[in-house]
């Protein structure tokens, strides 16, 4: 990928100086019918992307039915502990067969209690609270039998140590950082 002047250019072969197999204009940018000689060419392939990644955590509910272990929903249990640490709500997302829960409240329009008012919200419920004591979920309504449950955590890591800036740190994004070169604005 390259940006000229503003423009997103996807290409998919490079011969020497040259390239094919173009898609312009790529993700909105507008594009141009000519750009003069010697404009700015910068070049956004992988090898300029920062080599960081969030590390992803993951729990499925499961249940032991005749000496077997199965995943998903028992369909009797809607409290489920999850197998990693969570500090709060906002850490984890949670799905049931596939459907992300709402953690919080919610008002929604009613047409049947007024129709051309704000006195037609009616608040919904959240799908699931979270105790932190227990480090447990609880959904509102009891999934059914084999459905999964599913509770995900995101976990960034940190690019330097604390206190410690970018450019004393040693990891493989401080290296990364510090191997690039930039020109000055023109």
């Amino acid at each position: 990928m390259i940006f000229i002047e503003g423009e997103r250019i996807e290409y998919f072969v490079k011969e020497e100086n040259t390239l094919r197999q173009l898609r312009r204009g790529t993700l909105g940018t507008g594009v141009k019918d000519t750009y003069a000689t010697d404009t700015k060419v910068f070049d956004q392939n992988i090898s300029k992307t920062v080599p960081y990644k969030d590390q992803i955590l993951s729990y499925n509910a499961s249940y032991v039915e005749d000496g077997t272990k199965k995943i998903g929903a028992d369909g009797f249990t809607a409290t489920f502990e999850i197998g990693y640490p969570v500090a709060s709500i906002n850490e984890i997302e949670v799905f049931v067969g596939g459907v992300r829960m709402r953690k919080t409240a919610l008002d929604v329009f009613n047409y049947a209690t007024a129709l051309d008012s704000p006195d037609g919200d009616t608040s919904v419920a959240a799908d699931f609270t979270f105790n932190a004591d227990t480090n447990e979920i609880t959904l509102l309504t009891t999934p059914a039998k084999d459905t999964r449950v599913t509770v995900v955590k995101k976990v960034g890591q940190s690019w330097t140590i604390l206190g410690t800036a970018l450019s004393d740190t040693e990891n493989s994004i401080a290296r990364f950082v510090r191997a690039g070169t930039s020109e000055l604005p023109e």
